[in-house]
């Protein structure tokens, strides 16, 4: 195997294992284990998931909008049915815009999104907390879901992975890692809440 298809396998691999982390953050800990509590785990292993989901949003911030949700799905009230139009579901609703471009550009930012979401979940959409104060209550996704502490795991998030994928592999590794992360914020995390 030349070095060049080995580079691209091993780049391969990291962002498989970058989707396969975020999807399990967002799948598992964000919506079984908190919004449903369909799941228990240790509770270090639940914090170190959902931890690694923050670009998802914050804790409280995430479980309340989709608890929400699920109460008023694809009716009047629902913080984000498609009754409104495609791109209000899709990410519109937590834009407060409806309009393709700014929609369309959010949904391509990537690591940028992550850093602007940094600053902008924990000051958005939060009339519905009372619905995870379950959540609230530990004192982890309390303090993450604080604003600063937010948005520095935000960025913190950005500069692991993306300084890692750019140490590793160049430009060619943040385009990937960038990539795969628009497939994770349109495709795994869809119209969640997220």
């Amino acid at each position: 195997m030349s070095e060049a298809a080995r580079h691209g396998l091993e780049l391969l691999a990291f962002c498989a294992a970058y989707y396969l982390g975020a999807g399990l953050a967002i799948n598992l800990g964000y919506h079984r284990v908190l919004s449903h509590r369909a799941l228990v785990l240790p509770k270090w292993l639940e914090r170190f998931v959902v931890t690694l989901g923050l670009p998802a949003g914050t804790p409280i911030q995430w479980t309340s909008n989709h608890r929400f949700h699920h109460g008023h799905a694809d009716r009047p009230g629902d913080p984000h049915s498609p009754r409104d139009g495609f791109w209000h579901a899709h990410n519109g609703w937590y834009l407060g815009r409806k309009d393709a471009l700014t929609c369309v550009l959010y949904a391509l930012a990537g690591p940028v999104r992550v850093v602007v979401d940094g600053w902008h979940r924990p000051r958005s959409n939060q009339e519905h907390v009372a619905l995870a104060a379950d959540v609230a209550a530990d004192r982890w996704y309390r303090f993450v879901s604080l604003p600063y502490p937010y948005l520095a795991l935000a960025v913190g998030h950005v500069a692991l992975f993306f300084g890692g994928a750019l140490w590793l592999f160049g430009a060619a590794g943040v385009v990937a890692l960038w990539l795969t992360l628009v497939v994770i914020f349109n495709l795994v995390s869809g119209r969640r809440a997220v």
